[in-house]
């Protein structure tokens, strides 16, 4: 393929999708970065107030059933619907009526969302309360928790359809603010309730999610209905409008998207499952203590930051755009200028991802008790469970790397594979799940917490190997070395993070000896104040041989 063919596929209608996919992951990552500067205050004030067991019981086992529910029933979706048809120079041409059938067929599928809600919210729910463990002794709370969040999916999904027509027509900013206001509501209502009677936290929970749920799904509501003056007939199905004879022509379309929907639903579950893994294998197996799962739970929140503030907001609007450029289900060999340049976008991404990835593994690892102890207190960070969190963080450190370069890779594979690909994927990555779980509960028996970490390592390196796999077969002329030799960044990139890496080790350590032979000056100080020679020597000895 010679360069200029890809100078060729920058139509204006590719160019002004790319705008608009920058604009919006600038928006998204300007959202994140202030939701988890808040968040990051708002939990930093709720560990002062809460006990570990009970932040285990709501950060893993609680949040844990929304996301389920709410990631099986919205996702699929959202990745058949939401994106835009095509890119084309020509879609200008098409006529307002043929969008408006377009769109009835998306808003038939998306309603499907809210039956789905109550089935699968209600079949969870169960497990949740039945088969898996219950903290007995605040096993009401936990009954009424449980309940809240039923409820609050469902009403979330009552606004799902307007949350699609708002991804497929550009309305760039709604995202933003509604995404705001519920993150904020949710957490500001949890550190009052917290605050006011900290024993009754998990009931405090339930209330702030419920709440939350409502002012987001209402604030969809209220923005299309009475600020943009849409009819309310826009967002209903078929079978609620009033029938006319085009309706009933669009059965086929709206078959194929049903099981393009489908298929992305036995995709979602193993996705929730290999995303969300070791929480999953916390609840259904009890293999750590709820305090250990909430000390767990607040290094992976610290952790995660950066993949929920950049990452995720890279990966879902490359997403948008990888599906907007290519059509999954015709043939590579009619679409090649658009393929090679969705494949230079996402090489550069993905180069991109590697170096955020490198860095903040660098610093992050050594700065580790530095960022625990301003984000948890000092209290955090005494007991038993204080070594276990640097501990925990610094693997975090490591795993960072795994879940940058994956998440871009698997958002273009998701885009541009059709049907029978996603159903071979979906294989894979049940497979891949069933070797995750056997080896999450090996390795967390011999190491404890930090195997959940290890496992996670080894479970993303298999999915970036299944997903480079797939993208060095995409068209006949392109191979996997093409685009791992334009993702990888240059060797002097590679040798200034080794050296800054070392560099930062010697300085720690020298710190450290530091922080040593002042202590053992300010004690030799005391005890030779005291007459105490013998116990000086025996103290600092020991003191010696400890370090």
């Amino acid at each position: 393929m010679e360069p200029n063919a890809i100078d060729d596929g920058d139509s204006p209608r590719i160019k002004s999708k790319l705008k608009t996919t920058t604009i919006s992951t600038a928006y998204n990552i300007v959202l994140q970065i202030g939701l988890r500067i808040f968040s990051f205050i708002i939990n930093a004030f709720i560990l002062r107030f809460i006990t570990k067991e009970t932040l285990g019981i709501i950060n893993v086992r609680l949040l844990l059933l929304y996301t389920t529910i709410q990631f099986t029933t919205r996702e699929p979706f959202r990745r058949t619907c939401a994106p835009n048809n095509s890119v084309d120079d020509d879609d200008h041409n098409v006529s307002k009526s043929m969008n408006q059938k377009a769109w009835s067929k998306v808003v038939n599928i998306t309603f499907l969302s809210i039956p789905l809600s109550f089935i699968t919210g209600l079949t969870f729910s169960i497990i949740w309360y039945k088969v898996f463990e219950r903290p007995e002794h605040l096993l009401s709370e936990y009954q009424w928790a449980i309940m809240s969040i039923y409820v609050s999916v469902i009403i979330e999904s009552m606004a799902e359809t307007f949350f699609i027509y708002g991804q497929r027509y550009d309305y760039i900013r709604l995202k933003v603010i509604v995404e705001g206001i519920f993150q904020t509501v949710r957490c500001s209502l949890l550190a009052i309730f917290v605050y006011i009677s900290p024993e009754h936290s998990v009931f405090g929970f339930a209330i702030a999610q419920l709440v939350a749920s409502t002012i987001y799904s209402l604030t969809y509501y209220i923005y299309f209905l009475l600020k943009m003056k849409i009819p309310m007939t826009t967002f209903l199905p078929r079978f609620l409008r009033e029938k006319n004879d085009e309706d009933y022509n669009m059965k086929t379309d709206e078959l194929s998207l049903l099981k393009t929907s489908l298929t992305f639903f036995y995709n979602s579950l193993l996705k929730q499952f290999l995303t969300e893994g070791e929480r999953y294998i916390m609840t259904m197996f009890s293999v750590i203590s709820f305090a250990e799962q909430g000390v767990y739970d607040v290094i992976n929140n610290l952790g995660s930051l950066p993949a929920r503030i950049i990452f995720q907001q890279i990966e879902e609007n490359g997403y948008i755009l990888f599906s907007s450029l290519i059509k999954r289900d015709l043939d590579a060999s009619q679409q090649t200028t658009k393929i090679v340049k969705s494949l230079s976008i996402c090489s550069n991404l993905t180069k991109l991802m590697t170096i955020i990835g490198l860095t903040l593994f660098t610093y992050g690892y050594h700065g580790a008790m530095i960022v625990l102890s301003v984000y948890g207190g000092s209290n955090f960070l005494h007991g038993t469970y204080g070594t276990l969190a640097i501990r925990l963080f610094q693997w975090h450190c490591i795993y960072i790397i795994f879940i940058a370069i994956n998440g871009i890779l698997e958002s273009y594979s998701f885009a541009v594979m059709n049907t029978g690909q996603l159903n071979r994927f979906n294989v894979k990555l049940m497979i891949t799940s069933i070797i995750f779980t056997a080896i999450s509960l090996i390795i967390t028996s011999y190491v404890g917490s930090i195997g959940f970490i290890m496992a996670n390592c080894l479970n993303m390196m298999t999915r970036i190997i299944i997903s480079l796999l797939f993208i060095g077969n995409v068209y006949p002329n392109y191979s996997l070395w093409i685009f791992i030799r334009q993702t990888r960044p240059n060797i002097h990139t590679m040798l200034s993070y080794v050296i800054i890496f070392i560099g930062l080790s010697t300085l720690y350590r020298w710190l450290d000896l530091i922080d040593i032979h002042t202590f053992l000056w300010s004690q030799s100080n005391y005890i030779h104040n005291n007459q105490c020679y013998s116990c000086y020597l025996s103290f600092d000895f020991s003191l010696f041989f400890r370090n």
